[in-house]
C-alpha cells in the first residue's frame, strides 16, 4: 500500500491565470480576468501520483475573456465549488454560480476533459485539443441583455449540453432547455 499526502492550500486575490496554467482540469480558469480566492485540496502517492482534487472559488468582478480585440463579457463575481477526479477526468460542479449585471444563474453538473483531434488545414496533420464535454441542470436563470428586453426575463430552472474548447475560445451547445413553472 503506498503511502498519501494530503495536500491543502489557501490563496487570496490571486490572478486566474497562474493557477490555469498549473493543470488541464482548472484550464478554463484562463478565460477569466478576475482576483481570485479560494482553497484547494489533493493527495500526493509515494509513486509521485496525484490523486482527486477539490476546490472552492470566489471569483471577484472581473471579464470573460472571448476574443483578442474584443471587449470580455463582464460579470460581477463567480462561485464554485468543484472536485476533479483524474481516474474519469471528471470535473463536477457542485455548486457554480454567476452573477453579473446582464446574467445570472446557478448550475451544478460536470464536465468531462477529453482530447479532440483536429485536421490541421496547412499541413494536414492531427493536432489534439483539450475540451470540456459537459451537462449542466440550472436554476435561477436571470437575463438581462443591454437593450435586449425592456424589463429581465428569468426562468425558474433548464439544463444544457455543451462543449468548450479554450484556444481558440469556442462553446459549442448540443442542446439547452430553459423553463418555467408557470408554463405548465
Amino acid at each position: 500500500t503506498l503511502a498519501r499526502t494530503d495536500i491543502r492550500f489557501q490563496f487570496q486575490n490571486l490572478a486566474t491565470h497562474i493557477l490555469a496554467d498549473t493543470d488541464p482540469a482548472i484550464g478554463w480558469l484562463s478565460l477569466l480576468d478576475a482576483p481570485l480566492s479560494g482553497s484547494f485540496s489533493t493527495q500526493l502517492s509515494d509513486d509521485g501520483s496525484i490523486g482527486g482534487l477539490a476546490g472552492t472559488l470566489d471569483i471577484g468582478a472581473g471579464t470573460l475573456d472571448v476574443s483578442a480585440g474584443v471587449p470580455g463579457l463582464s460579470f460581477d463575481g463567480i462561485r464554485t465549488y468543484f472536485t476533479f477526479d483524474p481516474t474519469r477526468n471528471r470535473l463536477r460542479f457542485n455548486e457554480l454560480s454567476v452573477r453579473s449585471n446582464r446574467f445570472s444563474v446557478n448550475a451544478v453538473g460536470h464536465a468531462d476533459l477529453v482530447d479532440v483531434t483536429l485536421q490541421d488545414a496547412v499541413e494536414g496533420a492531427p493536432d489534439k485539443e483539450l475540451a470540456y464535454v459537459g451537462q449542466f441542470q440550472l436554476s435561477g436563470i436571470l437575463a438581462n441583455p443591454e437593450g435586449m428586453f425592456g424589463e429581465p426575463v428569468s426562468f425558474d430552472g433548464g439544463a444544457v449540453e455543451m462543449r468548450l474548447r479554450l484556444d481558440p475560445l469556442r462553446v459549442d451547445i448540443g442542446q439547452i432547455v430553459l423553463r418555467n413553472e408557470d408554463l405548465n
